[in-house]
């Protein structure tokens, strides 16, 4: 009986060591999926960030800064998709939606220039107007 007990106990003890085992190499196998899953969701909130600062760009310099901060991180975002897809995972979603969102974004950049362009113009024409009364 105390021969059963034993044994009994090193089987539990083994098994619980190799159950620890398993989970701290799935641990470890996972540490840089999830580091770049932080990334990616990183990259998202400056996109998002710089997208919202180009809306109300109110120069041309500022403008462009947002505009090569955007394309930083699609392309950052872009090669962190690739990255999790050659390790197997399934990004097609994920890469739709970014495609849609840039070109959004590139709209948005489009009308926000135009803007600029059309307040410039506007300023240009008050000016001549107040020239011309004086």
């Amino acid at each position: 009986m105390a021969l059963l007990t034993l044994t009994s106990t090193l089987v539990g003890w083994y098994n619980l060591r190799f159950i620890s085992q398993v989970e701290k190499d799935n641990t470890q196998a996972l540490i840089p999926t999830m580091n770049m899953a932080r990334q990616l969701s990183e990259a998202s909130a400056w996109e998002l960030f710089a997208a919202q600062n180009l809306t109300s760009a109110d120069n041309e310099k500022m403008w462009q800064a947002q505009g090569r901060m955007l394309t930083a991180q699609s392309l950052k975002i872009n090669a962190l998709l690739q990255a999790l897809r050659e390790q197997g995972f399934d990004t097609t979603a994920i890469e739709q939606q970014e495609q849609e969102i840039s070109r959004s974004l590139r709209q948005q950049g489009e009308l926000v220039g135009q803007r600029l362009q059309l307040r410039q113009q506007q300023q240009q024409l008050s000016q001549q107007i107040v020239a011309a009364a004086d």
